[in-house]
């Protein structure tokens, strides 16, 4: 008798008969996680939002309710296979997660702690200075004081957040600003061990970037921008490598695979510059109706070839173009043909694929032949410069370094240097930024509803991949968004000796205005049917804001 298929056969009479918690401990047993996971899923969304029995006094609060009996369900399971692995589907495991962590947001919503909903998922309590230790770490980090980050930490004794002070305080010592190599080891191992019960998306970003280890991820949680994605990518570049098999085969700016092997694990100058260029090109980055933006990019990866030549299209920079042109000629970091008659840009067959060459004389003549007759002076110094190129360029000679020689050093310090903020001056604003922001950074991180106008409709696109369980609970979650924004509201225009996020910051007051707009405005986007209780709710407290 075939004890596995058995037991799948009670569970599925179960299963018909809805009694799914039963069904789920039989699937358990039959190791078929993929049907644990999804009916785990689906209790969880019908019960997830719910208030436990007598929330405010947890004395009174019912044990042994439907909810507490599955949340107990969920976790256990939960918590065994992410220690012992699965077989499930990664969508339904995340799903599961997902719920769970949704249900700590709104037990403790329920009990109006509101700042503590807030803080739910992030980990490893606070800095020294009162705010959450690792988006404090991350910050200082992204301003380039790493050495402002282990002092702002030294007071915290968690041991993740000891070992990444201690690290932090090498590379303040170490003349490239990075770890050592047996440091970024044995940071490899810590963040492989743990990664899967990292919550927060800002430790496990710092663990990357001073590891310099999973490459692929893109931390979109916390990487919302083009400058920040650009700083993450350059931090991540290993000089020592000329590699360019990281770059993975159908590219996603929304969050990475873990599961690279060791040799993908690497990321090189020349692997970017091809995902940038080559992968996501002009049509990714709208360069036409953003030129500057995609010329940037090109820029800050060392394409000085291919940046120019694409600026140069539009007739409003073709100055630009000519100019930044003769500036790196003149430092000699421009990638020069073989041939005089080359094309404007060109890729000699032995060389790498993003190594572009810049014929400089075609440009200047181009942009020249446009003023020559009515002013001859004016362009005979722009030919000047061409004097030494075309002599060298007809003796089959190349004087130039190329780009990618220039760049190859790059280092983390270089990237922080950079993109440096200054925070010994602003420091305080930092911290006030970080408490300020709190209360929607962990609802951001689950990406379902919108908090700025500006993700709207991202956020609403974005529910299209949703699995059907979440969206049963964005209604509750949306109301439980704008009580709390509308609480925190109330609490710093009242009491402005409070302690809330935006005390005594007419920006805050405002952002939180915006912030309850934002909320409603996705509400009536979003393709789901919201009950008209919790409509008019939404827009109440939308007006009490406004």
């Amino acid at each position: 008798v075939d004890v596995v298929e058995v037991t799948e056969m009670v569970a599925r009479s179960c299963e018909k008969r809805g009694l799914h918690e039963d069904a789920v401990k039989l699937y358990d047993l039959a190791k078929n996680h993929e049907k644990v996971m999804s009916l785990l899923n689906k209790l969880l969304a019908q019960v997830v939002h719910l208030a436990t029995p007598s929330s405010s006094s947890t004395a009174t609060a019912g044990a042994g309710s439907d909810r507490e009996r599955v949340l107990e369900l969920a976790c256990t399971i939960g918590l065994r296979y992410r220690a012992q692995g699965h077989t499930a589907s990664q969508q339904s495991a995340s799903t599961l997660h997902l719920l769970l962590d949704l249900a700590t947001v709104f037990d403790l919503y329920h009990a109006q702690r509101y700042h503590d909903t807030i803080e739910a998922l992030l980990e490893d309590g606070v800095a020294s200075n009162g705010a959450p230790v690792w988006p404090l770490l991350y910050y200082c980090v992204r301003a380039g004081g790493v050495r402002e980050a282990a002092a702002a930490a030294s007071e915290n004794s968690s041991p993740a957040v000891v070992e990444i002070v201690g690290f932090l305080q090498q590379c303040s010592r170490s003349e490239d600003s990075r770890v050592s190599p047996e440091g970024e080891k044995r940071l490899r191992v810590s963040y492989k061990r743990s990664c899967k019960s990292m919550r927060d998306p800002f430790k496990r970003a710092l663990y990357c970037l001073l590891g310099r280890c999973d490459v692929m991820e893109d931390h979109s949680d916390i990487i919302t921008t083009t400058d920040d994605y650009l700083w993450l990518k350059l931090s991540l570049v290993d000089p020592s490598t000329e590699s360019e098999g990281a770059v993975p085969a159908t590219p996603t700016l929304g969050g990475g695979g873990s599961s690279v092997t060791k040799q993908q694990d690497v990321l090189s100058l020349a692997s970017l510059q091809k995902l940038l260029y080559k992968q996501y090109g002009e049509t990714h980055f709208n360069a036409y109706e953003q030129p500057l933006l995609y010329t940037t990019v090109l820029l800050l990866t060392g394409q000085f070839e291919a940046a120019i030549e694409f600026l140069r299209r539009s007739d409003r920079y073709l100055h630009h173009a000519v100019h930044i042109a003769a500036a790196l000629y003149t430092c000699g970091v421009l990638c020069l043909p073989r041939s005089i008659a080359a094309p404007l840009l060109s890729r000699e067959s032995d060389e790498p694929e993003c190594c572009m060459r810049l014929n400089i004389s075609r440009l200047v003549l181009l942009y020249t032949r446009r003023f020559e007759a009515s002013n001859p002076n004016e362009a005979l110094h722009y030919c000047f410069l061409l004097s030494d190129t075309m002599t060298l360029l007809r003796l089959g000679l190349d004087s130039t370094t190329p780009a990618l020689q220039c760049l190859t050093c790059t280092t983390l310090s270089d990237t922080m240097t950079l993109l440096r903020l200054g925070l010994d001056s602003t420091t305080p604003a930092l911290t006030l930024q970080l408490t300020v922001s709190v209360l929607y950074r962990v609802i951001r991180r689950l990406h379902l509803i919108a908090l700025d106008r500006s993700e709207v409709e991202a956020r609403v696109s974005g529910l299209v991949g949703v699995a059907s369980e979440v969206k049963e609970v964005i209604p509750a979650l949306l109301l439980a968004a704008i009580t709390a924004t509308h609480h925190i509201y109330t609490s710093s225009s009242s009491s402005p000796s409070s302690s809330t996020p935006s005390v005594g910051d007419a920006s805050s007051t405002q952002h939180l205005r915006q912030q309850a707009r934002a909320i409603v405005t996705f509400a009536g986007m979003i393709p789901l049917r919201l009950h008209a209780d919790i409509n008019a709710r939404l827009v109440q407290l939308e007006a009490l804001i406004n």
